[in-house]
């Protein structure tokens, strides 16, 4: 009997082709809005299996009745429990979110300081519980230009660690101490397909039924506006990451123009020490631990807090910029490709 080993890092994502098309159709349902699912499935000797999904609930995403109510807190696990009762696998091992031109790693509103990118938040509370859970992304608009656009991602160990004390590990000298990039923030696992006996055999025959519609997306050639979509959204990436570097500039002007007043403060102080020790009065605390703790001066010699947030939000920017160019640099090619390819066939065609 084969040993099983549960405790391997995930190298691969073995997903049932009836769990992509559950996917699918939740995702392309509300597209735009950003819905999200569980995969269902079991993880062993390396190998994540996922074989089925379900949709997660949202409130307002559609004009259904049903969808227009608050989501009740306990569906996932009444959920979990009717499958468990059908004996259908029951196990989650993940989740899902469809994405639009970068959608998923969208940011909170700058102005609440309290809120966390959902996609990274999401998925530390996942790993957190479950190490081996993974994350599948669904792009709708890249999917539509002839390539399945499915990506299964993880977060890093490295990010997971720092992840749980944010506040200090995200400083900026943490930072370089730790030689930290945007890099280090996710890893992507390789996905593949797999069919049954049955779905393989539909799959032939709808291949050889000449009733069913040829598809010919992948074959088309108009690729301005999907490349002008991307080429907008890393423009407005790039302008965002300006301003998540000026409020890390702010800071450090403000802690500049702060240490300076306190050492004006302190010599100052020193100065009116060396009187009242000559009159033999007390001395004041001259010390910035002491000044800290007094009450007249403890509100100067106050420790201003670096923006963490903001260092976290320009690597999250740095990861979708990169991301971005891959896409339209792996775009592009295909287009040329396709565009060679025809110009040899009208060639051929001209002779």
């Amino acid at each position: 009997m084969n040993n099983i080993n549960i405790d391997e890092p995930i190298r691969e994502v073995v997903i049932s082709g009836l769990a992509v098309l559950k996917i699918i159709k939740h995702c392309r349902q509300y597209i735009p809005t950003r819905v999200t699912g569980q995969l269902l499935g079991l993880d062993a000797n390396g190998v994540l299996e996922v074989t089925d999904s379900f949709v997660l609930p949202v409130r307002g995403a559609s004009g259904d009745r049903e969808d227009d109510k608050d989501p009740d807190p306990e569906y996932e696990l009444k959920m979990l429990h009717s499958l468990r009762e059908v004996n259908v696998d029951n196990i989650s091992v993940g989740w899902y979110i469809s994405t639009f031109l970068g959608q998923h790693l969208d940011l909170p509103d700058p102005r609440n300081q309290e809120a966390l990118p959902f996609l990274i938040n999401t998925q530390f509370s996942w790993q957190s519980g479950i190490p081996n859970s993974v994350v599948i992304l669904y792009d709708y608009l890249a999917s539509t230009h002839g390539s399945l656009s499915l990506k299964a991602l993880r977060l890093t160990k490295s990010f997971m660690q720092s992840y749980k004390n944010k506040d200090v590990n995200f400083k900026k000298e943490k930072l370089l101490e730790t030689n930290f990039s945007f890099r280090s923030i996710f890893e992507e696992v390789p996905i593949r397909i797999d069919n049954q006996g049955l779905a393989t055999a539909l799959l032939y025959q709808l291949e050889t039924d000449d009733s069913i519609f040829d598809q010919f997306e992948s074959f088309d050639l108009g690729a301005d506006d999907f490349m002008e979509k991307n080429l907008e959204i890393i423009l407005s990436s790039l302008n965002d990451l300006q301003n998540r570097q000026n409020v890390h500039q702010n800071w450090q002007r403000t802690v500049a123009r702060t240490e300076q007043a306190q050492q004006l403060f302190i010599q100052k102080r020193k100065a009116e020490n060396v009187v009242r020790q000559n009159k033999g009065l007390p001395l004041l605390p001259e010390t910035p631990k002491d000044l800290m703790l007094s009450p007249e001066s403890s509100r100067l010699f106050k420790e201003i807090p670096e923006p963490w947030k903001a260092n976290l939000e320009s690597l999250i920017l740095s990861y979708r910029i990169a991301d971005q160019c891959h896409q339209v640099s792996q775009f592009a090619g295909q287009t040329l490709t396709k565009q060679y390819l025809t110009k040899t066939m009208y060639n051929a065609n001209k002779n």
